[in-house]
């Protein structure tokens, strides 16, 4: 398996509300390359697997990434 950067890659989520990455074990403190998402993702109100709602990130190669609503 290639280390390979993931764009656009779609990921379910249960609210219609946006979402910050919290969370990358890609960071150069952790000897990463520093693949990250520093922009609020909104939510696209079609369904993606479970969930009906979904968000577009970038996955880091061999990393993984945790996502947090925001709360207006």
């Amino acid at each position: 398996m290639t280390p390979e950067v993931h764009y656009d890659y779609k990921i379910g989520v249960p609210e219609l509300v946006d979402y910050k990455e919290i969370f990358s074990s890609d960071t150069s403190s952790f000897g990463g390359s520093d693949v990250h998402n520093p922009d609020i993702k909104i939510p696209v109100a079609e369904p993606f697997g479970e969930a009906p709602f979904h968000i577009k990130v970038t996955v880091p190669p061999l990393a993984g990434i945790l996502y947090q609503p925001v709360r207006k």
